[in-house]
C-alpha cells in the first residue's frame, strides 16, 4: 500500500481526519490523508550496483555521513536521487526488465526516458525527526495516511521550506523495492508519489523505515525545498540579486551610516538567503569607523518576510582589534515606486527595492571593546537592486 502528500502541489487529493501522535507526544491533529493499494514490486532481487558507473553510485549517495539515518534509509535516498541523476539509465536497469508491465511501468518507462538530470537529493535531520514520528506512530496504532503532517513539520522542521510533501509507503523491506513501489505508483491515478520524487523544487529528504501491525513494515519519506547551504552551494535559485544597501542605525550615542555591497537569493519567493559586506561611520561629530559582513536565511510571510541572520562586526580606530558578533532579526518589504503604471507596488520581486528594519544584539569576542558601543543596535536600510538573474526565463530561452 502506497499513501502520497503534498498538499502544495494536489490539494484536490487531500481529506481532513483527526488522530494522536503517541510516540513523542499525544494530542489531537487535523491532519490531510489519501490513501490507494498498490501492488507489491518485490521483482528485483538484487541492488544491480555493478551496472552503474562507480561515479554516479557514490554521487547518489548524498546520505552517507547522515550518522542519523539506517542503512536502509540511506539508500532509499540513494536510489531515488539515481532516478534524478540519470532517469534513462534507472529506467534500463530497474523498470524495463520487469515484467507484466502495466500502464503505470510504461509511463513511468516514458518519464524517465525524457527526463533530463536534476539536482540531488540531500538529507534532513528534521524531516528525518518528522517521518520517523509519524512511521512509529503508524506502526504501533496500525493507521495509513499522513496524520499530523503540518503538524509534525512545524515541530520538527521549522525553518524547512513551505514546499513540502511526504510519501508513504507499506509492506516493502528493501530500499529499493520503496523507491521502485513509489516511483511505479500503481493504482495512484494523479502519480504523486513519482511527481514528488522527481520533483526538481524538491531537494531535503527524511526516510524513516519501521515494524507496521498490518502490513509488517512502513516506510515515510518527508520531502521539501532546499536550506540555505542548498541556496549557496547545490542548486541555482529561481532569483539572484547583486545591489547596494544603505542603511541608518543607532549603535553608539550617535548614528551610523553604512553602506554595504549584498547578494541576495530567493527561492519560489518564499526562501531568502542574504549576504551582506558593508563599511559604517559615524556622522554628526563621530570618528568611528567598522565593517561588518552578514550572513542571514528567512521567509516570506505574504507580502513582507523576515530574516534570521549573524553579523560579524569590527570598529576603528581603537586601541586594539576588538570584534563583535551579533544575532540578528529583519523584517522586510519589497516596495517599487512608480512601477508598472502605479504609485507604489507590494511584493513584486522582479527588480526590488527592499526595505528591512532589523535588530541585533552584540556579543564581545575580544577582550578589547570598541569606546561607546551599544549592545542593542536598530538599523533602517534600503537594498537597491543592481543585477538580476531569473533562473526560470533562462530555462525558457533554452527551450
Amino acid at each position: 500500500m502506497l499513501t502520497v502528500l503534498n498538499p502544495n502541489q494536489y490539494p484536490s487529493e487531500i481529506t481532513i481526519g483527526i488522530a494522536p501522535i503517541i510516540t513523542l507526544l499525544t494530542i489531537l491533529l487535523f491532519c490531510p490523508v489519501h490513501q490507494v493499494n498498490s501492488q507489491e514490486t518485490s521483482r528485483i532481487d538484487k541492488n544491480r550496483k555493478s551496472e552503474w558507473s562507480k561515479k554516479d553510485w557514490r554521487k547518489a549517495n548524498t546520505a552517507r555521513f547522515a550518522f542519523y539515518m539506517s542503512r536502509k534509509s540511506k539508500n532509499v535516498i540513494r536510489f531515488m536521487n539515481l532516478a534524478r541523476l540519470n532517469g534513462p539509465e534507472f529506467s534500463r536497469i530497474y523498470i524495463e526488465p520487469l515484467e507484466r508491465k502495466t500502464d503505470y511501468e510504461r509511463t513511468l518507462i516514458r518519464t524517465l526516458n525524457r527526463q533530463k538530470p536534476k539536482a540531488l537529493i540531500r538529507p534532513s535531520l528534521g524531516l528525518k525527526l518528522a517521518a520517523m514520528s509519524h512511521a512509529y506512530y503508524s506502526g504501533f496504532s496500525g493507521h495509513t495516511g499522513h496524520d499530523g503532517f503540518n503538524f509534525r513539520l512545524k515541530l520538527f522542521s521549522p525553518f524547512n521550506s513551505s514546499f513540502t510533501g511526504e510519501n508513504c509507503e507499506y509492506g516493502s523491506k528493501q530500499a529499493l523495492d520503496i523507491a521502485v513501489n513509489l516511483l511505479v505508483d500503481f493504482g495512484v491515478p494523479g502519480l504523486g508519489h513519482r511527481k514528488n520524487i522527481l520533483d526538481e523544487n524538491f531537494v531535503r529528504a527524511g526516510v524513516s523505515s519501521f515494524y507496521h501491525s498490518q502490513y509488517g513494515t512502513n516506510s515515510v519519506t518527508d520531502f521539501s525545498g532546499p536550506n540555505m547551504r542548498d541556496l549557496l552551494f547545490h542548486i541555482k535559485p529561481d532569483q539572484q540579486f547583486i545591489g547596494i544597501d544603505l542603511g541608518i542605525g543607532q549603535i553608539s550615542d550617535r548614528p551610523f551610516a553604512d553602506i554595504g555591497l549584498s547578494y541576495l537569493i530567493c527561492h519560489m519567493e518564499t526562501k531568502f538567503v542574504k549576504v551582506d559586506a558593508g563599511y559604517k561611520f559615524g556622522i554628526v561629530h563621530s570618528g568611528l569607523h567598522g565593517v561588518d559582513l552578514e550572513l542571514g536565511h528567512g521567509h516570506s510571510m505574504g507580502l513582507a518576510g523576515w530574516i534570521l541572520g549573524v553579523n560579524i562586526q569590527s570598529y576603528f580606530p581603537t586601541g586594539n582589534f576588538n570584534l563583535y558578533v551579533q544575532p540578528k532579526l529583519s523584517v522586510f518589504l519589497p516596495l517599487n515606486l512608480f512601477s508598472s503604471g502605479y504609485l507604489w507596488q507590494l511584493g513584486e520581486m522582479e527588480r526590488p527595492a527592499i526595505y528591512q528594519l532589523s535588530y541585533g544584539y552584540n556579543f564581545q569576542v575580544t577582550n578589547t571593546a570598541a569606546t561607546g558601543i551599544y549592545k542593542h543596535q536598530v538599523t533602517l536600510s534600503r537594498f537597491i537592486n543592481m543585477r538580476f538573474k531569473n533562473e526560470e526565463d533562462r530555462k525558457k530561452r533554452r527551450r
